[in-house]
C-alpha cells in the first residue's frame, strides 16, 4: 500500500500567513481624508453697527459621515473684496490661518471656529461699507459659503445746514447771512438759497 499525505495543512498555513501579513500592512496605512468633509462659513452675509465693537464670523466643519477627522485641516481666510478699509474701518490680518484639529468631528464645539473682527468707529456720516472674507481649506473647502460679506452700518447722524437770522437796515442794499454746517461727513453738503 502506498502512503497518502495530505497537503491541505501546508496550504492553509500559507494562506493564514498571507492574511495575517495583509491585515498587518493595512493596519499601518494612514487614514484617508473623507471626501465628505467640508469647511464653510455659517451664512453668506452679516452686518454690524459701526459702534458695536466687533463682528463674529463663524466657520463650520461638516461631514457626510460623522467621525473624528484623521488629521488637521488648515483654513486660510483672506480679505477679497469690499469698500471698507483694513486698519481704518476694521482690523484683520489677511491672510489668517485657522486649524480644525485632528480628532474633531461634526457637532463638537471645536467643529466651529469664531473669527472675531474688531470694528473701528468714526464720527463721519458715510454710506454703509462692506468687506468680504474668502476661505480656502484645500480639499476640504466647501461649496456652500466659501465667501462671507460683512456690512458695517453707519450710525452717525447726517450733517445739517443752518442759516442764522440777519437784521439789516433797508438802505444797506445787501444782506449777509451766516451758513453753518454741523456734524461731520465724508461727502459734500449742497444747499440752495
Amino acid at each position: 500500500m502506498i502512503p497518502v499525505t495530505s497537503r491541505k495543512p501546508r496550504y492553509l498555513a500559507a494562506l493564514f500567513a498571507t492574511v495575517v501579513l495583509l491585515v498587518s500592512l493595512l493596519a499601518n496605512v494612514p487614514a484617508a481624508r473623507a471626501e465628505e468633509e467640508a469647511v464653510d462659513f455659517v451664512g453668506a452675509a452679516s452686518s454690524v453697527g459701526e459702534a458695536d465693537g466687533s463682528v463674529t464670523v463663524q466657520m463650520v466643519l461638516t461631514q457626510g459621515e460623522v467621525e473624528p477627522i484623521p488629521s488637521d485641516i488648515d483654513v486660510t481666510v483672506t480679505v477679497t473684496g469690499g469698500d471698507a478699509t483694513i486698519g481704518t474701518d476694521y482690523t484683520f490680518t489677511s491672510p489668517s490661518l485657522y486649524t480644525f484639529s485632528a480628532g474633531v468631528q461634526q457637532g463638537d464645539p471645536e467643529a466651529t471656529i469664531d473669527i472675531v473682527v474688531p470694528i473701528t468707529p468714526d464720527a463721519f456720516d458715510e454710506v454703509d461699507e462692506t468687506f468680504e472674507l474668502t476661505l480656502d481649506a484645500g480639499p476640504a473647502t466647501g461649496t456652500t459659503n466659501v465667501t462671507h460679506t460683512v456690512t458695517i452700518t453707519d450710525d452717525d447722524p447726517p450733517a445739517t445746514i443752518s442759516i442764522a437770522d440777519a437784521t439789516i437796515d433797508e438802505d444797506a442794499g445787501t444782506a449777509s447771512f451766516t451758513v453753518s454746517r454741523s456734524g461731520s461727513t465724508e461727502a459734500a453738503v449742497d444747499f440752495t438759497y
